[in-house]
């Protein structure tokens, strides 16, 4: 097994792609979304959260807002399943409240897409990786918010 994923969707026939496409290579772990951070917290190995969301549902906003501010849980990949209809909505919403997220997917799932997304949106966020004893950020994470900072203030300095 690869590692842990988090999944928050209560829809069995969800339930039932994800353990027919993923079971072999990942552990899937089903949480409610208000035991999500406590499971992120005490599972070490977590490779992304798959999370049903409710665009219209701000608590639910609340807590992606939150994930991806905590510097326990920011690296840890979040995909979201969504209704076809919501996904205008989501962009919209995303964009205007400045919720970050890692990667999508239409409902009903296809388990291709599934696969590919899940392990590209993997692929993409190790570059975020913790260090395994302190799971804090590492050196790579460290970096890369220096080089930003250093361009962000040489930019706004040459703009004055």
């Amino acid at each position: 097994m690869c590692g842990k994923i988090i999944v928050v969707d209560n829809c069995n026939a969800t339930k039932k792609v994800l353990n027919a496409c993923l079971k072999k290579e990942y552990k899937l772990v089903f949480a409610q979304k208000k035991d999500l951070f406590e499971i992120l917290q005490n599972n070490k190995d977590v490779k992304a959260v798959l999370f049903a969301l409710n665009p219209k549902n701000t608590a639910e906003l609340q807590i992606i807002s939150f994930l991806k501010s905590n510097f326990i849980t920011f690296g840890i990949p979040i995909i979201f399943f969504l209704r076809s209809f919501d996904i205008k909505n989501f962009l919209s919403v995303t964009n205007k409240k400045k919720i970050e997220f890692d990667n999508f997917l239409k409902k009903p799932i296809d388990p291709l897409e599934l696969k590919a997304k899940l392990r590209l949106t993997i692929q993409n966020n190790s570059k975020y990786a913790l260090n395994p004893l302190t799971q804090l950020p590492g050196n790579n994470f460290v970096y890369t918010i220096i080089k930003e900072r250093q361009f962000r203030r040489s930019y706004f300095i040459s703009k004055t």
